[in-house]
């Protein structure tokens, strides 16, 4: 497995690793993926991406997708909360953070962890 932002790659990130990546995320870094490299490359990921057209007076959202398998196996989610920017606490990102440690570490709960709805590609 390895995870990524705009800054640096870490291979075989742990629990601890991953909280402090997404915790990271602002407008200047504002993704996280993580990869399952024993996977077919590209089919297996998950990533988290700050909603940058939500107002950060107005609280946080987070986009929440991944892949398992193929275009027709991608999926989205939206998370999100109204703890201002500056809060210590986020109802938001404790929900992403748990949900990216599951699905990192195959626990089975982060499938219902959000309302997952699949994405329709244009061929």
């Amino acid at each position: 497995m390895v995870a990524t932002d705009s800054h640096r790659t870490i291979e075989g990130p742990s629990e601890t690793q991953l909280h402090d990546l997404l915790a990271d995320i602002n407008l200047s870094v504002p993704f996280v993926i993580v990869e399952r490299l024993d996977d077919d490359p590209g089919d297996h990921y998950l990533q988290v991406r700050l909603d940058e057209r939500v107002d950060p007076n107005q609280g946080r959202a987070y986009l929440v997708e991944f892949r398992d398998g193929g275009p027709e196996a991608h999926f989205r989610a939206v998370v999100s909360d109204n703890s201002p920017w500056d809060s210590a606490f986020s109802p938001a990102f404790d929900t992403v953070v748990s949900t990216v440690q599951s699905w990192a570490f195959q626990r089975e709960d982060w499938r219902t962890a959000l309302a997952w709805e699949r994405l329709e590609f244009e061929n």
